[in-house]
């Protein structure tokens, strides 16, 4: 009878796990697709911010320069924060040589995967600590 009972708790402790492993894969997921958002945001308003300063003459651009030859366009584009560029890029915006992608994924199933195994197995792991406690203790108390 008692050798059932730590059975349908371990049983039990292993549908827990699907679960956790399942949500803590999801979490992952949602994290991973949100720094992407946050990402995407950066990068478009970064090519903006280029995209204008490439529009501005060149007089306009060269009286904003500093001592180490780069442009804070805070005040001409509007951009709400310094927003500094060097004639370098400017010039490769205006050719279209410069590129702008954002640097992350949005998804990234092989460690989303990875993530709720671990979870998933940690689980397992704190059942059978869990259990194994129990019957420790109903060993020493008789």
């Amino acid at each position: 009878m008692l050798q059932t009972s730590y059975r349908t708790w371990f049983l039990r402790g292993l549908r827990l796990a699907v679960l956790v492993g399942v949500a803590a894969s999801a979490w992952h997921a949602w994290g991973v697709y949100s720094r992407y958002l946050d990402d995407l945001t950066r990068t478009a308003e970064m090519q903006l911010g280029y995209e204008c300063a490439a529009r501005e003459s060149d007089e306009l651009l060269r009286a904003r320069t500093n001592e180490f030859g780069n442009i804070n366009i805070k005040d001409i584009c509007f951009t709400g924060r310094d927003f500094w560029v060097s004639p370098r890029e400017i010039s490769e915006v205006r050719s279209g040589s410069m590129k702008f992608e954002p640097s992350f994924r949005p998804f990234d199933l092989p460690n989303s995967l990875v993530v709720g195994t671990l979870w998933g197995l940690a689980t397992v792991l704190a059942t059978l600590a869990c259990l194994g406690t129990i019957r420790l203790t109903r060993w020493v108390w008789g």
